[in-house]
């Protein structure tokens, strides 16, 4: 008996395409990256744009609040001085207020963008502007104190024009403050 031999089989040499890995990217992914990072620059730009006129928006805002509260502030100090004076010398003339909220007639004044009365000799064209139109309205008298004063609500309302972004018309805006003053009559 012989011996059996054994005969054994080396591996085959993989072939050539076979043994390369996989070491970039292929067309398809690198079109569907440049695809996503573009929709989210357009994202990224649509939301910069939308952030400048809310920037804008809030800043004709926060000016027609700020001239509202400068009206209403106005309203009271005269209120005070009203009040001061009639309590001390029943018999005393109230000072000549300009513009006198208790006349009984609506006031209307304008203001720049700045919140200053206009100037037509100022140097910056945004100081004389008008960009806030106000109009206080004083309602009847609520209530009369004891013969010297009385109870009065107030409605301040500013209106502006908003620019709109390019193309678009400007927005005619309103803001609206109420408050209720005491002041000597």
């Amino acid at each position: 008996m012989k011996p059996s031999r054994w005969i054994l089989l080396k591996p085959q040499p993989r072939q050539a395409h076979q043994e390369r890995t996989q070491s970039g990217f292929s067309m398809i992914e690198l079109l569907m990256t440049a695809f996503i990072l573009a929709v989210g620059i357009l994202g990224l730009t649509a939301l910069q744009s939308l952030a400048l006129t809310a920037a804008t928006r809030s800043k004709g805002y926060n000016g027609a609040v700020a001239v509202a509260g400068h009206i209403l502030e106005d309203i009271e100090s005269q209120a005070r001085q009203r009040w001061l004076i009639i309590t001390n010398d029943p018999t005393a003339a109230f000072p000549a207020y300009a513009p006198d909220y208790f006349a009984g007639v609506d006031v209307t004044e304008n203001f720049t963008f700045n919140g200053h009365y206009p100037d037509a000799s100022a140097a910056n064209p945004v100081d004389r502007n008008v960009f806030f139109t106000v109009v206080t309205h004083g309602d009847p008298v609520l209530h009369t104190v004891a013969g010297s004063g009385a109870i009065r609500n107030y409605t301040v309302t500013v209106t502006f024009n908003e620019a709109g972004a390019a193309g678009q018309p400007t927005a005619t805006r309103r803001v609206v403050i109420n408050k209720t003053v005491l002041y000597g009559a």
